[in-house]
């Protein structure tokens, strides 16, 4: 755009000697133009990013140059003033070199002001905030995507203050959005765990799950990343209790969520014990999966003969991992012993993935006999075992062989329990059949062997290894002491309060045994006590529960027509949809954005900032760019857009 005024000169340059004029056109004309991209050229509000209009489409080629801002007359730095010396013109530079459709104006001050403040400009800072969003959830560092763009020297929006001024000002507002719908909620459900990075340090993570109360949908949402000093409970329940309390609502809080270790759950100094001081009434959940992946890690370290295996598809896994040439031998000897094209690898096991035990041992089972023919190489890699010592002292064993078949057996039940607790729509009803069933069949292998432990004879067999009758005995015995462990552990483990086995009422489908008339009443009155709620109110209306409005969907529309009649089950109701199914697996999932962010060059990023990243990436459906423009247009005196009031 230009601005044209033949009533004065802007610049009076016929003050000036011929002479002069000629050698100051000619230093403006050898200056090198810049080629980096101004970013609100690269992002052309609406429209997909264009390159600059050719000389053939400029409608106006009167040469220009850069106005000084400290000599001009409205002191502005998106303007340049022509060349042409008849001419008292104005050209808005970002304008004219995108050949927008508003292109003529007076120069007078109003109508300055307001194509700065107009439609374009702001759709050029709309559009660089959407970028920036796009790089924070790819992990895409912006230093390379911005390196072209600049505006001027006062007006890039590319420097580090910039770029984390338009980070604050969307984690701001991602941030009151969330912590507005929790609020909302009549009820949700606060989860802590502790990731590590390569940094070393201690942060600790708190997602929320909640009932919308605008959709009536359950929303799981990360709340805040906060570094703490270290790791006792007291420190914990420090940080827990000024998330719950400057961040989100006490009142509406019914339950803590954490991995069940002594720090989150003792009964002394843990710190859902201490939040009970807070608020008596609050629902401690130990995540399932957490609580049977240490119930199988402590059954291996009572067993000393299964505790020594456990490390056996650790050491392979290492020995094969580190080296592609022994990797590619095992294709060959696969290939070779079974006549086909399709290989396995070695999998690692590791006591903190719930599913990687069953896979490890699993792959180490279809693999026996490959590792075994090519068991020879004496390199050692890192600490662990050469394949010769494996050879030696533990693949080529008969107790070996015979447990790993055994622990494939007895992983399995224990590994599709673990998938029912990950199932997000599993019913409370549906997990006591389902643990009792796991626990029978692992009573069962004591009595008969199974499938897998039957084939181990027919290896044991086959690379002519023999073992004495005390032996076998012994492996037998063993056997039978691990499988009683396991499910022992993992009765004591699973245990539930009592208030949480009532939350079994809330089910999709009543048995037509079942008095419909009666259906729930002692369990909707001891939560309604546990709540401290009215429970006659609460009980009442319990025929909700067995009507098409036994959602919580469906009696958030009737509480909002009929008042606090339906707010008490409502409540109810909306507690057992935030605890349930009882596992964190949620804020574990933060874990692996902490770690695409955190890696070893880039080990300084502070929790802070990383707390943003994540606000960010994991709330993403709250960012509107549109006010968030306009909150960062607030927040100082903007060179390329004049501030809003």
């Amino acid at each position: 755009m230009f601005l044209v005024n033949h009533s004065q000169k802007f610049y009076p340059l016929k003050c000036l000697s011929q002479k002069y004029r000629l050698e100051q056109l000619q230093r403006e004309n050898s200056k090198i133009d810049r080629t980096n991209k101004p970013i609100t050229s690269f992002f052309g509000g609406d429209q997909s990013p264009s390159r600059p209009p050719s000389d053939e489409s400029k409608e106006n080629d009167t040469p220009t140059k850069k106005a000084d801002p400290k000599k001009s007359k409205h002191n502005r730095t998106w303007y340049d003033k022509a060349k042409d010396e008849d001419l008292d013109v104005m050209y808005c530079r970002l304008c004219q070199k995108h050949n927008t459709k508003e292109r003529y104006a007076c120069k007078r001050l109003d109508n300055v002001n307001d194509h700065e403040q107009g439609e374009q400009h702001s759709q050029a800072i709309t559009s660089a905030i959407k970028c920036l969003n796009f790089l924070l959830q790819h992990n895409i560092p912006y230093t390379d995507i911005f390196k072209h763009l600049s505006v001027g020297s006062n007006a890039k929006y590319t420097s580090h203050r910039m770029v984390n001024k338009f980070i604050d000002t969307m984690a701001e507002h991602v941030e009151d959005a969330v912590y507005t719908n929790i609020k909302s909620s009549p009820a949700y459900f606060i989860m802590a765990d502790e990731p590590t990075d390569v940094s070393n340090r201690k942060p600790i993570d708190f997602s929320a799950k909640y009932i919308d109360v605008v959709t009536g949908e359950l929303q799981t949402e990360f709340v805040k990343d906060v570094e703490l000093p270290d790791g006792k409970a007291e420190t914990i329940y420090d940080a827990a209790k000024d998330v719950i309390q400057t961040k989100l609502s006490l009142h509406n809080l019914v339950a803590f969520g954490s991995d069940g270790c002594n720090t989150m759950i003792g009964s002394k100094s843990g710190v859902a014990t201490r939040l009970k001081d807070l608020k008596s009434n609050i629902i401690n959940i130990n995540c399932h999966n957490h609580r049977l992946a240490l119930a199988a890690k402590n059954s291996f370290e009572v067993m000393p003969l299964f505790r020594d295996i456990d490390d056996t598809p650790t050491h392979v896994f290492k020995h094969y991992h580190y080296s592609a040439v022994r990797t590619k031998s095992l294709e060959k000897i696969q290939k070779l012993l079974n006549d086909a094209e399709e290989t396995k690898t070695i999998k690692n096991a590791v006591h903190t993935r719930w599913l990687s035990h069953l896979n490890a041992v699993t792959s180490l089972r279809d693999t026996y006999e490959s590792v075994l023919t090519i068991g020879t190489d004496k390199v050692r890699i890192e600490s662990g075992p050469s394949a010769s010592g494996l050879l030696k002292k533990n693949l080529k064993n008969a107790a070996t062989i015979r447990v790993v078949h055994v622990l494939c057996d007895v992983l399995k039940p224990v590994s599709q329990l673990a998938l029912t607790f990950e199932r997000n729509d599993v019913e409370r009803s549906t997990i006591h059949p389902q643990l009792q069933s796991t626990l029978m069949t692992l009573g069962r292998l004591k009595e008969k062997e199974g499938v897998n432990t039957t084939k181990s004879s027919e290896l044991i067999k086959k690379i002519n290894v023999t073992w004495t009758p005390n032996e076998l005995e012994s492996v037998h015995t063993a056997e039978k002491k691990f499988i009683d462990g396991l499910v022992s552990n993992i009765t004591t483990r699973l245990q539930n309060t009592e208030v949480i086995d009532k939350f079994t009422i809330f089910r999709k489908n009543i048995p037509d045994e079942v008095n419909n008339g009666f259906y729930g009443n002692v369990e909707i009155m001891y939560l309604a006590e546990h709540l401290k709620l009215d429970t006659s109110i609460a009980v009442n209306r319990m025929d909700l529960l067995t009507g098409p409005t036994a959602t919580t969907k469906g009696l958030l529309k009737m509480e909002k027509t009929l008042g606090n009649i339906y707010s008490n089950i409502l409540k109810i109701s909306s507690a057992a949809a935030a605890v349930l199914p009882l596992r964190t697996a949620e804020v574990e999932r933060m874990f692996s954005q902490v770690k695409r962010t955190i890696t070893v060059l880039q080990n300084r990023t502070k929790v802070e900032k990383m707390n943003k990243f994540l606000i960010l990436t994991q709330n993403n459906k709250y960012i509107d760019f549109q006010v968030i423009t306009d909150k960062w247009m607030l927040k100082g005196n903007r060179r390329l857009i004049a501030t809003k009031k």
